[in-house]
């Protein structure tokens, strides 16, 4: 085949430390494979000299959507609420964007524009070029995002009435929309909608870093291990909600765990929400992540809301460790891995998880194990990145 030149268009530029990331970095190196590939971002970044040294891209610039990144604080705060209630127009095509991303597209000689989420797929309006392969990952679908935000909010599940109608507008109009594109990329089989003629592909997440060997466990830890990003919202209103619900029963049997939390953002000012909480630890962005995963007993994943599949799941897999998780957060995996996690539906519940864990070494090593197994034959880095690169190559031919 010969060589294909490839844009990505990023809304913003993520840290490898964190899932988005990573899901963008697996796209980069799938679309490598093909020949030079041009990043776009839509909202400013500082380390174009970074991107521009990893293998196989030949550029990274700057191209502002004010659909994606509005000036006006209102509007940055109406978005979420404004697909949902005018998809029509908060979904619709940004004249400047598009111009300028054509003359990008036009200036490369870009064969394929891939997308990260629809929402920039659908503000650049170019699947009218038929000369350009138009393609879209959508690991967080918004219609899925929204209704398990709302359900969380109003505290009614996500099927019922009242989200059920407000979600399906989203749905319908996204549909409609990505119908024109040539391959859209989902996180799991549940996710795919009908598309008609258009290529649809599952692609898992997977770990970034990925131990070579399985991670020792050590015999006397008490550690609990969050690891996520502050500034996603699901990560602070889950681990909020733990903690306020759940840790109490840690700690009432276990009086020495700790929780430590680890990922960007500001998590210290969680402590101003909680208040003071024994055993709560509040590290932030670490240099090695891997320590964390050696130091931890067991990995926790308190998400209750949002699409796709939850990617710390598949790394405290990967550095075999043993998970709890509400029940939400196992969507998007399937049986071989979901059903190897220990997971329930209130904090109260997974706290006695937990603690069931930290008082049974064994069973926190076996479980651990059999999780990296699943992992390893399963959800491997690789794997995904074939398969993005096997999907391109049937939608090119």
């Amino acid at each position: 085949m010969k060589t294909i030149t490839s844009v990505i268009v990023l809304p913003f530029w993520l840290n490898p430390n964190s899932g988005g990331g990573q899901r963008s970095l697996m796209m980069i190196d799938a679309l490598a494979e093909f020949g030079p590939v041009h990043i776009v971002i839509t909202a400013y970044f500082d380390n174009g000299d970074e991107l521009k040294a990893r293998k196989g891209v030949a550029s990274a610039t700057t191209v502002h959507c004010e659909k994606l990144s509005p000036g006006s604080r209102l509007l940055q705060k109406s978005l979420g609420s404004g697909r949902l209630v005018l998809p029509s127009v908060f979904y619709a095509v940004d004249k400047k964007f598009k111009k300028q991303l054509q003359v990008v597209t036009s200036e490369v000689g870009a064969d394929v524009v891939f997308f990260r989420y629809a929402q920039s797929f659908c503000a650049a309006g170019l699947e009218e070029n038929t000369n350009l392969i138009t393609a879209i990952d959508i690991d967080d679908r918004d219609d899925q995002k929204y209704a398990s935000r709302l359900a969380v909010i109003l505290g009614i599940p996500a099927e019922s009435g009242p989200i059920r109608l407000l979600v399906k507008r989203v749905a319908r109009y996204l549909q409609r929309r990505l119908a024109r594109a040539n391959l859209v990329v989902f996180a799991a089989d549940e996710d795919i909608w009908p598309l008609g003629d258009v290529k649809c592909l599952t692609v898992p997440n997977a770990p970034y870093n990925e131990p070579e060997v399985p991670m020792p466990m050590a015999p006397d830890s008490n550690v609990v291990l969050f690891v996520g990003t502050y500034g996603h919202r699901p990560n602070k209103h889950g681990v909020k909600w733990f903690i306020e619900n759940g840790w109490d029963t840690v700690r009432a049997r276990c009086p020495d765990a700790e929780l430590r939390i680890v990922g960007l953002g500001n998590w210290g000012s969680l402590a101003d929400e909680v208040g003071e909480r024994p055993g709560v630890t509040y590290v932030g962005q670490v240099d090695d992540l891997a320590a964390e995963y050696q130091a931890a007993r067991v990995c926790l994943c308190p998400v209750r809301e949002g699409g796709g599949s939850k990617i710390k799941l598949i790394e405290a897999a990967a550095f075999s460790r043993p998970v709890v998780a509400e029940t939400h957060s196992l969507r998007g995996y399937n049986a071989n891995l979901s059903d190897l996690i220990a997971s329930a539906a209130t904090a109260e519940g997974m706290g006695e998880l937990v603690a069931d864990y930290l008082q049974d070494r064994d069973k926190a090593a076996s479980d651990g194990a059999a999780l990296r197994a699943a992992q390893e034959a399963n959800y491997s880095r690789q794997a995904s990145v074939d398969s993005i690169v096997k999907g391109l190559r049937e939608t090119l031919e």
